[in-house]
């Protein structure tokens, strides 16, 4: 879709997707005509589904600390 400028001199790239942002970076020289790959890289990250408490009923969470 879009790009911004100065992407190529960064050497990252950053796309969002629904689970998070994969940042890939590489590095290209040019020699004698021919490309090399110098590096190659791509990372991930995961966005947090859920925050926050977990509310369990008394008389199960009793249950279970009974038994002990």
């Amino acid at each position: 879709q879009v790009a911004r400028r100065g992407i190529i001199e960064k050497g990252e790239l950053r796309i969002g997707h629904p689970a998070g942002i994969i940042i890939s970076e590489g590095k290209v020289d040019n020699e004698n005509g021919a490309f090399v790959l110098r590096k190659a890289t791509v990372d991930r990250t995961a966005r947090c589904l859920m925050k926050g408490y977990a509310y369990i009923p008394k008389n199960i969470f009793n249950e279970k600390f009974e038994k002990r």
